[in-house]
């Protein structure tokens, strides 16, 4: 089965053997789509990206490779009164000692998917996992309640390029911050990218899912179908295949839509 672009575009062209100009350019196209379906329909443990923040640095830091995989900064501690509606947060009493913490990731929101953990490490070595909240939340929260206390919760700031860390701190005091998310793999390119993550891990699937598409271009609705079916068959199997390697590695089933909405924990 499929291995690198290469062996995919000769496949496509042999099963559906049609050579027209316009087909064959509609390929990458077809494929680049395919990518994007796997990747969110597929839950590999390989598919995540772990960088870990030195809050004194800012440098982010691959855990296995040591290398610097995204430009960070230093946290921040921001008073809530400069952060929610520049100050305006009726009916919340502030503390000049109340902060937020900001972080500015690093991360390309072009590429990014979603975050499947975030870990506060504290000064005594305890590692904490932030709950993924809505920027809503934590000022409805805050409202209720107004005491420093360790961060709990992570929010987004409009995407993945900034997040804010709840309840409110006195200070920047933690070791490390470590964030594991999931973007999308390099996408394939004839020649100077043949391979990725997808080509390895569920080169079946995106031949099918290529397929697929390149039908639909077509406007072969009963293929369609046809493809489709074998599409949703095959991706049952690769399901249960990452969750058997999640096992293994101790490590859940990752649900990127569970995202708490409110104070009372309603989704």
């Amino acid at each position: 089965m499929t291995k690198t672009y290469t062996d995919l575009k000769t496949q496509i062209l042999s099963l559906l053997d049609d050579d027209s100009p316009e087909f064959v350019a509609y390929i990458p196209t077809a494929i680049n789509l395919a990518e994007q379906r796997v990747i969110r329909d597929t839950d590999y443990v390989q598919y995540v990206t772990t960088s870990i923040v030195n809050p004194a640095t800012g440098d982010f830091k691959d855990p296995d490779l040591g290398e610097q995989i995204d430009s960070g900064s230093t946290p921040e501690i921001v008073p809530v009164v400069n952060f929610f509606d520049n100050g305006n947060v009726v009916g919340l009493t502030i503390s000049d000692q109340q902060f937020l913490v900001k972080l500015t990731t690093g991360i390309s929101g072009d590429t990014f998917l979603y975050f499947t953990n975030v870990y506060i490490n504290n000064t005594v070595g305890t590692k904490s996992e932030l709950r993924h909240v809505e920027s809503s939340f934590i000022e409805e929260y805050l409202r209720q309640n107004k005491v420093v206390e360790f961060p709990r919760f992570y929010a987004m700031n409009g995407g993945p390029e900034e997040l804010i860390i709840a309840p409110l701190v006195s200070s920047v005091d933690f070791n490390t911050i470590t964030l594991e998310y999931v973007k999308e793999p390099d996408p394939l390119v004839e020649t100077t990218n043949e391979t990725n993550i997808l080509t390895q891990k569920a080169n079946d699937l995106l031949y099918v899912a290529a397929i697929s598409e390149m039908a639909q271009f077509m406007k072969n609705w009963e293929t369609v179908g046809v493809w489709e079916q074998k599409y949703q068959s095959l991706l049952n199997g690769h399901l249960n295949t990452s969750r058997r390697e999640r096992k293994d590695v101790g490590e859940g089933h990752n649900n990127p839509a569970n995202v708490v909405q409110s104070a009372t924990g309603a989704n």
